[in-house]
């Protein structure tokens, strides 16, 4: 398969997207059963660079992956409306990271392996910063619902033109 399609999991999720030589491979999307869903980049059916990730809890991620994990940089929502700015290797914390509270409060932070190693002092302008990232993954979260909407249409609009192209008889889209 070469081009936009869809893919139905034994599991109800979809993932409608991008294909390449048979895999999942560019951009899409992925939308489980419970709406929890998956946009960005992907290659070998693995998530792999940018990409924002929404659970119905209210958690999300819009960050670098690496082998489906998160990886690089990245902005993680709490349900409890706390928010991690910072390093992530193998999909946990790691390097220098800001913990954002609800109240403003911004704590700079060493992880490694997810683990916490030390608290560090942040500058204003580290401060200025970090809320900026944590705006745009804001907005890049807020958008997951029209990028979905978007992939459907194209898809829609792919099954349409196929079904243009088939002679009449042929044709099981109406």
């Amino acid at each position: 398969m070469h081009g936009i399609g869809e893919f139905i999991f034994a599991d109800k999720s979809r993932y409608i997207g991008d294909y390449r030589e048979n895999e999942i491979n560019g951009y899409g999307a992925t939308l489980q059963p419970d709406k929890t869903c998956f946009v960005g980049s992907w290659e070998n059916s693995t998530k792999q660079g940018l990409g924002t990730y929404v659970w119905v809890s209210g958690r999300a991620y819009h960050g670098d992956y690496e082998n489906d994990l998160k990886d690089g940089e990245g902005v993680y929502f709490f349900d409890d409306g706390r928010a991690y700015v910072g390093g992530w290797s193998k999909g946990q914390q790691h390097g220098i990271g800001y913990t954002i509270f609800p109240n403003k409060k911004i704590i700079k932070q060493n992880f490694e392996a997810g683990k916490r190693k030390e608290r560090l002092n942040s500058e204003p302008a580290e401060t200025t910063a970090v809320q900026a990232k944590l705006e745009a993954a804001r907005t890049a979260v807020a958008e997951v619902p029209a990028i979905l909407a978007q992939q459907l249409k194209r898809l829609d609009d792919l099954k349409n033109d196929f079904e243009e192209r088939k002679p009449a008889e042929h044709r099981t889209f109406k």
